[in-house]
């Protein structure tokens, strides 16, 4: 705060203590004319009996305007209390100009009917920038010690019962908060705050391809190109605008070993990470630290990658890409071999069931989404994802209910799962085509309001949508963000949705507060 707005405060602090010293003069003032004219009214009838009402009305009228007199002399005129008195008013700025020609032409200061060599005076410059101020900055984002108290505020700070009704009103919104709050998410405006990057420090400024949020615990994961794989714990609200507080737990690094896949198993104590070039999977246990290579099976092919799998939400399964259209299915902790599934055309990716770890759903890149059932090894199903001229990516909400498909077009659609399994040809369940290039993110929130999808294109194209109105919150990212030049190359949900986190290209990890969600 500077000197201005401190002395602006001092004199408004000192303004209030004047305003009760004049009311209690004006209180004085009242019993003393009361006084006296109840004795000048005794004395009146006692000498000279019933008065007329007419020169009654005479003497108030003369008792008022000197009553009146003297208020005006004990009472200086005040500045409205929503409007704070200048500490000085120096004459030199009421007399200087400003030249409409040395402004910048992006300052938003100048008008159409300006004209060219035209001056403003000192008062209407400052106007204009206070306009602009208040346009750019709602009065929210104004700092409060710099808010002004509203009219309707300061009538209620003048109240006798002004600390009655504060403490009713706090006790109200404190039952709205348990009371009012629903339960389903708002459409129109996300109620968001950014936090602070966690990684700052640690990060190698390698893009981070996968990012995943452990299921029990607080704690955030990334894998990057360069082959790391680092722990975060994700603050608690006491810990959120901490500046100085690491949030850096443990890391390691896989050499030549560019991450496109990780998962968590073995109870979510473990990490397994593949990568495109390499035939190998590594198994990192989170709590002894120590990790492990597991080589390729020999039922796979020798030119088969181990980049791409999935692993059931139990732990028991991993289900492995092959060169092509096979996936390979055998128990996670043992590698025994299960089952090979056949598509009929190459595989861009596949998950497990949310329900049912029998299930397994793959999408191909001509479109099709395969239901595979490891309790009946022959049987399959399969849909058509709509409008799909190459399949990129696919995600499976809780309880199965929704699957969102999206293509190399940017389109997603997102399917009822029910009706998917039953048609070759279901009409989707909601379209988004905010995307111009190929979708690679998407991932559903704990309980399927909304949905995040992307692409690592271009630059900033990340969306939230509200599903039960198929929109998309139009104030995400924040307009600010949009002017960072960086790519989301993934995204992510905490288990009950209280944290969304963007990782970038540059390394770095954009994490946010959804204020709808309370718990981790």
């Amino acid at each position: 705060m500077d000197e201005t707005e401190i002395s602006a405060a001092v004199l408004s602090s000192s303004d209030s203590e004047s305003d009760g010293e004049v009311e209690v003069q004006t209180r004085a003032l009242k019993r003393k004319f009361a006084e006296r004219d109840e004795e000048e009214l005794a004395l009146t009838k006692k000498l000279f009996g019933k008065i007329d009402e007419d020169d009654s009305d005479v003497d108030d009228e003369d008792e008022k305007e000197e009553f009146e007199a003297v208020l005006d002399e004990e009472v200086e005129e005040k500045p409205p209390q929503n409007e704070l008195k200048p500490a000085w008013v120096d004459s030199e700025d009421e007399e200087a100009e400003v030249d409409l020609d040395d402004l910048n032409t992006r300052s938003n200061l100048r008008l159409t009917t300006d004209q060219r060599g035209q001056k403003i005076s000192a008062k209407e410059y400052q106007e204009r920038l206070k306009v602009k101020y208040e346009r750019v900055v709602s009065r929210d984002a104004i700092p409060k010690w710099a808010q002004l108290p509203k009219e309707d505020e300061q009538k209620k700070a003048d109240s006798d019962d002004d600390d009655v009704t504060e403490t009713i009103d706090a006790m109200t919104r404190k039952a709205m908060t348990y009371i009012g709050k629903s339960e389903q998410l708002f459409k129109g405006a996300l109620h968001f705050n950014r936090l602070r990057d966690i990684t700052i420090g640690t990060s190698r400024r390698s893009p981070v391809n996968l990012l995943k949020f452990h299921p029990s615990r607080p704690v955030m994961i990334t894998a990057s190109q360069d082959g790391a794989v680092a722990l975060y714990k994700v603050p608690d609200t006491s810990e959120e605008d901490s500046l100085k507080k690491s949030f850096f737990l443990q890391d390691t690094r896989f050499k030549k070993f560019p991450i496109t896949s990780c998962e968590l198993y073995r109870q979510s104590t473990a990490l397994l990470v593949g990568s495109d070039e390499q035939s190998y999977l590594y198994s990192y246990d989170l709590v002894e630290g120590e990790v492990t290579q597991i080589d390729r099976p020999p039922n796979m092919p020798k030119r088969c990658k181990m980049g791409k799998f999935a692993v059931s939400h139990d732990g028991k399964y991993i289900a492995i890409v092959g060169l092509n259209s096979e996936v390979y299915v055998y128990t996670a902790t043992s590698f025994e071999f299960i089952h090979t599934f056949v598509a009929s055309s190459k595989i861009s990716t596949l998950k497990f069931s949310t329900t049912d770890n029998n299930i397994l759903f793959a999408l191909t890149e001509s479109g099709r989404v395969y239901f595979w059932d490891l309790a009946r090894r022959g049987a399959q199903r399969f849909f058509i994802d709509d409008g799909a001229v190459r399949g990129t990516a696919l995600a499976v909400g809780r309880n199965d209910a929704f699957i969102a498909c999206g293509s190399s077009t940017g389109i997603v659609n997102v399917y009822k799962t029910n009706e998917a399994y039953v048609s070759e040809s279901p009409k989707p369940f909601a379209t988004y085509s905010n995307l111009t290039t190929s979708t690679d993110i998407l991932a559903f929130n704990h309980d399927c309001q909304s949905l995040a999808f992307g692409s690592t294109v271009k630059m900033n194209a990340i969306r939230l949508s509200h599903m039960k109105t198929s929109s998309v919150y139009k104030n995400f990212p924040a307009r600010t963000e949009m002017l960072q030049k960086s790519t989301i190359t993934s995204a992510g949900f905490s288990p009950n949705s209280g944290f969304f986190a963007c990782g970038t290209n540059t390394g770095a990890v954009r994490l946010y507060r959804l204020s709808h969600f309370e718990n981790y």
